[in-house]
């Protein structure tokens, strides 16, 4: 087989040319190139004359592109880590596909004398890859096995991150680096990233600044205290103290009698009410106390009326947006489940407790909303089967006159509970009704 073509000499007549590989051959030259055909004593087919031939070369091509021409299919990619759009804050991308068992595990913390750090969310990459932090819990991060760098930091107000820390890891197949990243005390000190456990920075010269300022603060106290200007004895008394007696008080024995002034109802000296055994059992809506009911008796001093409730309540002093108004709030100091809990106010009514001064205070305390009911001519009531905290509610207001003083009240009731403990609600709504009507 010949090394390649001979090319013929200038004087020579032109051989045809092979076909172009743009030119896709004759059907007649299929076969291998004559030029490597194994037979010496044939005339090599460019030594032929064609005069009458149209050169190979000045065919017109066909508009088949060239094969060599064609884009060549692209190697594939390795990316050991996947692309993820900026800002975004997650585990890897489900094109990632790290070794089965190799991982990172990470704790971020920060020192219970920088609780401020609890309110930003800590900021964790690998590989320039956010993942998804958080304080005090395990993350753990599959990864392929091999070089890695982490990187953690804390946005914050001034500056803008605190606590920046990098590290480079290298992880085995199947291993799972344990690691730990503690925020700084200071904010301008770096983080401490590593093995756990790791050290606070900064930890211990907070904890001495911090003495030197409670130092300094009771030190100015004192001085301040020092500084007052002291008595210089116990005020002269006598050795006897003199005896006032108030005058009598003259009062007609055909007039009428002397009234009282209470405070806030009831005895002006905030003597507790009594229980009215005798009391008549009114009911607005549900049950009531029976005899076999264990019950407390809650007497609040001042107060014109006591009344019972379960055994295991306790009640105490409350708060109420009421101008001129006694609040107690009672509930179940044994049982929370139940979600049982009662509030109680007493205000006076004003003026003459005319028609328009009661409906004033009504809707002051329950409200414009329908499903108001009456029970009686000074009693009135809502009940809601689902209220916004998802508990039963009864809510009731109560007009009385006060045996002892003359003076007239409202008393208004707000309970709750859970459905299945709402007839202990009503025992006590019930039982406060029945109490406050003399």
């Amino acid at each position: 087989m010949s090394q390649g073509p001979q090319y013929p000499s200038w004087d020579e007549p032109q051989p045809a040319m092979p076909a172009a590989p743009w030119n896709p051959p004759r059907p007649a030259r299929a076969s291998a190139p004559v030029w490597e055909h194994p037979a010496p004593t044939a005339v090599p087919v460019w030594e032929h004359p064609a005069p009458t031939a149209v050169p190979v070369w000045e065919h017109p091509a066909p508009p088949a592109a060239p094969v060599w021409n064609d884009p060549a299919p692209a190697p594939p990619r390795w990316d050991p880590q996947p692309v993820v759009q900026p800002g975004y804050y997650g585990g890897p991308q489900p094109g990632y596909q790290p070794a089965a068992g190799s991982a990172i595990a990470i704790t971020m913390r920060y020192a219970p004398i920088a609780f401020l750090l609890g309110v930003f969310t800590p900021v964790l990459t690998i590989d320039n890859q956010p993942i998804q932090a958080g304080w005090r819990r395990r993350i753990v991060v599959p990864v392929s096995p091999g070089p890695h760098y982490l990187h953690a930091h804390v946005p914050y107000l001034i500056p803008r991150r605190i606590g920046k820390a990098d590290l480079p890891v290298s992880v085995a197949p199947g291993e799972t680096i344990s690691l730990e990243y503690r925020a700084p005390v200071i904010v301008f000190l770096r983080g401490a990233f590593g093995g756990p456990p790791q050290k606070y920075p900064g930890l211990v010269a907070a904890v001495l600044l911090s003495l030197v300022l409670l130092v300094l603060a009771l030190g100015s106290g004192i001085a301040a205290a020092q500084n007052r200007a002291l008595p210089l004895g116990p005020p002269a008394r006598p050795a006897t103290p003199p005896t006032f007696t108030a005058p009598a008080f003259p009062v007609d024995p055909t007039g009428p009698a002397v009234p009282t002034f209470p405070g806030a109802g009831g005895d002006k000296n905030g003597a507790k009410p009594e229980l009215r055994p005798d009391a008549e059992t009114r009911t607005v809506v549900g049950a009531t106390f029976g005899a076999g009911d264990q019950t407390f008796t809650m007497a609040f001093g001042g107060w014109p009326f006591a009344f019972r409730a379960p055994d295991t309540w306790g009640c105490r002093a409350a708060r109420t947006d009421l101008p001129e108004a006694q609040a107690w709030l009672c509930v179940d100091e044994r049982d929370r489940t139940g979600g049982e809990r009662t509030g109680v106010v007493l205000r006076a009514c004003p003026g003459t407790c005319a028609a328009a001064d009661k409906a004033r205070l009504v809707t002051q305390w329950l409200g414009d909303a329908p499903g108001i009911r009456k029970a009686g001519g000074n009693t009135r009531f809502r009940q809601l089967a689902t209220n916004l905290n998802g508990k039963y509610e009864l809510k009731l207001s109560h007009f009385f006159t006060d045996p002892a003083s003359g003076r007239k009240f409202q008393v208004g009731v707000q309970a709750e509970a859970l459905t299945a403990k709402k007839a202990v609600v009503q025992k006590v709504v019930n039982e406060i009704l029945s109490q406050s009507s003399f």
